[in-house]
């Protein structure tokens, strides 16, 4: 789980998250989600069993239907608290934060089914590892990472559009997650193998965390470069750096910076401006701040590229 959160923080390339900000919110999935699901889920198996009278059918339902009810919120919990905070910028920033999530609750969930299948055999437990690794962890890392990329869409949006975005992140994520349930308890019940099953699972997953992720980091682009346009036609930068440095590849190459200027550290200065420029066309009592730190960014770009304003007027952000 360690492995698949290094890669997903590493291919956030534009402006990656605080890297403990990230293991917080990983140890909150590993900690506090699953310690709270794993409770949850026991009493409500316990409820289910007393009424149902019935051990086999409580246990299904259980797996199929409270527990993707009770886990997904729980997960989500931290996503909804990192929203109203300046580390939280958009979608990407909701996605990578999802996963961690996901993938320290997974690790957990993991550790628990690891334990019971070293008691049967060891090639039960060697099949349980590979199977829940691949599957498992990347179930729980797409499901909350829609949450949290729902909940990146909405942050300049207005309070009725975030609700709905977190509503709709929130039953994606709970429906993959039941389906998910679901074909473990076909598989079980039916007494089949579901060993190609679950390889086709590990397929769609990974396509589906790796296009949602580009489509992320392809918004990201888009903003990018639409804010250092709007900076370029001001005269805080060149306009013929303004595809280079909204672009991941073109960026990382060297020639295109200007004889003695740091490009490293042009590129930190831009996209952070670019950033502040989108956070202030939010609601909140934090656009204030976000005004300053932009208009401090434009300065100091400013003075590393010796540039001034075109005409003399008041800067709107």
């Amino acid at each position: 789980m360690l492995a698949f959160l290094a890669v997903v923080w590493w291919l956030d390339r534009y402006d990656r998250e605080p890297i403990w900000l990230v293991g917080i919110v990983f140890l909150w999935g590993a900690i506090f989600a699953a310690g709270g699901s794993y409770f949850t889920n026991s009493v409500g198996h316990i409820i289910l069993n007393m009424a149902l009278a019935n051990s086999m059918n409580a246990e299904w339902i259980s797996i199929m239907f409270v527990a993707p009810l009770v886990e997904e919120p729980l997960k989500g919990l931290i996503l909804v608290g990192l929203a109203f905070t300046r580390w939280f910028d958009n979608t990407t920033d909701g996605f990578v934060y999802g996963a961690a999530v996901g993938l320290g609750f997974a690790m957990s969930e993991n550790i628990l089914y690891f334990t019971r299948a070293a008691e049967a055999s060891v090639s039960v437990w060697f099949t349980t590892v590979l199977v829940r690794t691949a599957t498992s962890g990347l179930m729980h890392a797409l499901a909350s990472s829609i949450i949290g990329a729902a909940l990146g869409w909405g942050k300049t949006r207005t309070l009725d559009i975030r609700l709905v975005a977190l509503l709709m992140g929130s039953v994606i994520a709970i429906s993959i997650h039941m389906v998910w349930n679901g074909l473990i308890v076909i598989g079980q019940a039916s007494g089949t193998p579901i060993f190609w099953l679950d390889v086709l699972i590990f397929i769609v997953e990974f396509l589906l965390i790796f296009g949602t992720f580009m489509l992320c980091l392809h918004g990201e682009h888009r903003m990018i470069r639409r804010e250092l346009m709007i900076e370029a036609q001001g005269g805080v930068l060149p306009p013929q750096h303004v595809a280079i440095l909204s672009s991941v590849s073109k960026r990382s190459r060297i020639g295109w910076c200007p004889p003695g200027v740091d490009q490293q550290v042009y590129i930190d200065l831009a996209t952070r401006l670019a950033f502040r420029r989108m956070q202030c066309r939010g609601r909140g009592a934090r656009q204030e701040r976000y005004l300053k730190e932009a208009r401090t960014l434009r300065h100091q770009l400013r003075a590393l590229l010796g540039t001034k304003p075109k005409t003399v007027r008041r800067e709107s952000l």
